[in-house]
């Protein structure tokens, strides 16, 4: 009897990065004019790097910071984005990738 040979393949699993915090200040409500800096983290929980670009989405309006970046297995990645003169009203902001 012959057995036929198998391929066996180990490979990790791609990178999985998503918002894990998302900090905006100063707290709200504040009085308008008003500038507020949200800060974003992500982590790559994937099982090797991978490669994206951190945006902010506000009010179904996407603004990525214009450039990729590397992120390491199990890396964090924090970056700051800046919200200024903004008028009365509520907004709705999102990290992106989320």
């Amino acid at each position: 009897m012959t057995i036929a040979c198998q391929v066996y393949t180990v490979q990790p699993q791609p990178a999985n990065i998503t918002a894990t915090n998302m900090v905006i200040t100063p707290a709200s409500p504040c009085d308008e004019p008003c500038d507020a800096t949200v800060t974003i983290t992500w982590t790559n929980t994937g099982g090797k790097a991978g490669t994206f670009e951190p945006a902010i989405i506000v009010n179904g309006v996407r603004t990525g910071i214009g450039s990729n970046i590397n992120l390491a297995k199990n890396g964090t990645h924090v970056e700051a984005f800046s919200l200024t003169g903004l008028t009365e009203a509520d907004y709705n902001i999102c990290p992106d990738p989320n």
